[in-house]
């Protein structure tokens, strides 16, 4: 059952995981023209290095639109097109469901995350040991972004019934919690300004691990579609 579970999913969203690979690796694909064209692939490995930063960073920031596209369609879409009241005729239960669901989307966040930071701690220092990229501080804030949005769609779309009002609520949950923390910040002086990144990491991680986790439970103990 998990299996044909996985199957319906990565079907309803197959043209989102086309997109977001398109996007992850695509920027590196135009690294790569773009060096042969101009006649630079025989460039310095500084040059190289700098050209792989860039590509690095054009690609964390197009990949975090996957994960928002992603995770508001896939509880939405099914009420979108009406599958889910087909599925809540199955014999599958709400766990099964939930599971498959969260191998697509987890699993998808954990391909793009383990791609940049491959990129970032290996391959760029393995082509100029000498520079430093400075995209250490850029990937860690990203991916915890890339967290929050994924929990903030993901509890979204378990209780809306549109995919673009689900996108709507991923898309702004980064700007409230980024407004709340620096909020507080100037008002209270806690966190302090020195270490405000850290915290705006530290939260979105943690709200968008209390998303995923909590309206998880709340899917598996309704009735409802």
């Amino acid at each position: 059952m998990l299996k044909a579970l996985l199957w319906k999913d990565y079907r309803l969203n197959r043209m989102l995981l086309i997109f977001g690979a398109v996007i992850l690796f695509g920027p590196y694909v135009v690294v790569l023209l773009a060096q042969w064209r101009t006649g630079l692939v025989n460039a310095s490995a500084h040059v190289w290095a700098e050209s792989l930063t860039s590509a690095c960073m054009l690609s964390m920031g197009l990949s975090l639109l996957t994960i928002c596209l992603l995770s508001a369609n896939v509880f939405a879409g099914e009420r979108a097109d009406r599958s889910a009241e087909f599925l809540a005729s199955l014999p599958a239960s709400r766990l099964a469901v939930l599971l498959a669901k969260g191998i697509v989307v987890i699993g998808t966040i954990t391909v793009i995350a383990a791609t940049q930071w491959w990129v970032v701690e290996m391959l760029i220092p393995w082509v100029d040991p000498r520079i430093n990229p400075s995209l250490n501080e850029p990937l860690w804030f990203i991916l915890s972004v890339s967290v929050l949005i994924g929990g903030a769609g993901w509890g979204a779309s378990s209780v809306l019934s549109s995919p673009v009002g689900a996108a709507g609520a991923a898309m702004l949950a980064p700007m409230a919690v980024l407004s709340v923390v620096a909020g507080l910040s100037w008002k209270f002086g806690f966190p302090p300004e020195n270490s405000l990144a850290t915290w705006c990491e530290v939260v979105c991680l943690l709200s968008g691990l209390a998303s995923f986790v909590g309206f998880s439970v709340a899917y598996v103990r309704r009735r409802d579609a």
